[in-house]
């Protein structure tokens, strides 16, 4: 049985403690940048991604990635949505390689259960600068979406407040790299 079969799952099949520490870490994220008058509870919302292409498939079911979100764009224009996102390892090695690419599937290999906290939209030519500060970046087509990928033990290791000190300064780096207009994430 493995750490997360052991853990109480919520509503979205997501652990609950889990769940409640993704959902801490963008609550914290907005109310550290925006911290008079933010409340979490109507700006950070429940979401899955669904979708083949985006997600992948495995024996004819579209995979699934749950979690929080929180649109920083609603707050000022200057910002984006940051997600944060639990999901378990079904694909392959090379399903993984072909949907994320190779350096975001050498990290998927190494667990089954992750959580990867990112923004969207960023031009591909700025993929070189967000990897060599350390960040995973998912490639898709001309865009990525850099982030933070972890196995959920990793994730649940660390604090909510030490992690808003990492999504703070994947923010600032998003910021001075990608230019965010009115278009969705």
């Amino acid at each position: 049985m493995s750490h997360d079969s052991a853990r109480k799952a919520g509503p979205l099949g997501v652990p609950d403690d889990v769940s409640q520490r993704m959902y801490d870490v963008l609550a914290l994220t907005a109310q550290r940048l925006f911290p008079v008058g933010t409340s979490p509870e109507g700006i950070v919302k429940r979401h899955v991604w669904r979708n083949r292409r985006y997600v992948g498939e495995k024996h004819g079911k579209v995979q699934d990635w749950r979690g929080w979100s929180v649109n920083l764009r609603a707050l000022e224009s200057g910002y984006s949505t940051v997600y944060a996102d639990y999901f378990i390892n079904a694909l392959t090695r090379s399903e993984n390689s072909l949907l994320f690419g190779s350096d975001f599937a050498d990290v998927l290999a190494m667990h089954h259960t992750f959580v990867f906290v990112f923004v969207t939209s960023c031009d591909v030519a700025t993929l070189d600068t967000f990897s060599e500060s350390g960040y995973n970046v998912r490639r898709i087509n001309r865009i990525i979406h850099p982030g933070i990928l972890m196995s959920s033990e990793d994730f649940m290791a660390v604090s909510a407040e030490l992690w808003l000190t990492r999504v703070l300064d994947l923010l600032k780096l998003q910021q001075r790299l990608c230019q965010h207009k009115s278009r969705g994430a």
